[in-house]
């Protein structure tokens, strides 16, 4: 496991980018990677089990402008498009849901679940399921 390196300060999503107002469904924070709940609310995707695997986006901002919220907060979800904050990342390479509850990660989880890919080492493109060649 491997994973992406997150400035939380630094995230947010660049121009072109869909961004949604959604509600947190747990504790969150800014940079972590959620999947939409049954109920409605966005929660922390984590690879580690198949229900939790299918991330569709990253929080960017909260309504209060914390990097952290709660239950019931108000959170900017982007589901697609180019998002800053993270670094080290290897221009072109495919990343992961982590095994690690809301993070990026550049090996597949326990549930392969692609989430994107790195435009530059600090520019990631969020792509949910992108699909990858085999053989």
């Amino acid at each position: 496991m491997a994973l992406v390196t997150l400035t939380t300060a630094d995230v947010g999503f660049l121009d072109g980018a869909i961004v949604r107002n959604a509600v947190a469904g747990g504790t969150l924070g800014v940079g972590d990677l959620v999947f939409l709940a049954a109920d409605g609310d966005w929660e922390e995707a984590d690879a580690s089990i198949v229900a939790t695997a299918r991330a569709l986006g990253v929080v960017t901002g909260t309504d209060d402008g914390d990097l952290t919220v709660s239950a019931g907060d108000g959170i900017e979800v982007t589901i697609f498009g180019q998002v800053v904050g993270f670094s080290g990342m290897a221009e072109g390479e495919i990343h992961f849901v982590s095994d690690t509850a809301g993070r990026l990660d550049t090996v597949s989880g326990t549930v392969t679940f692609r989430f994107g890919y790195a435009v530059t080492a600090d520019v990631f493109f969020i792509l949910p399921g992108i699909s990858a060649e085999s053989s």
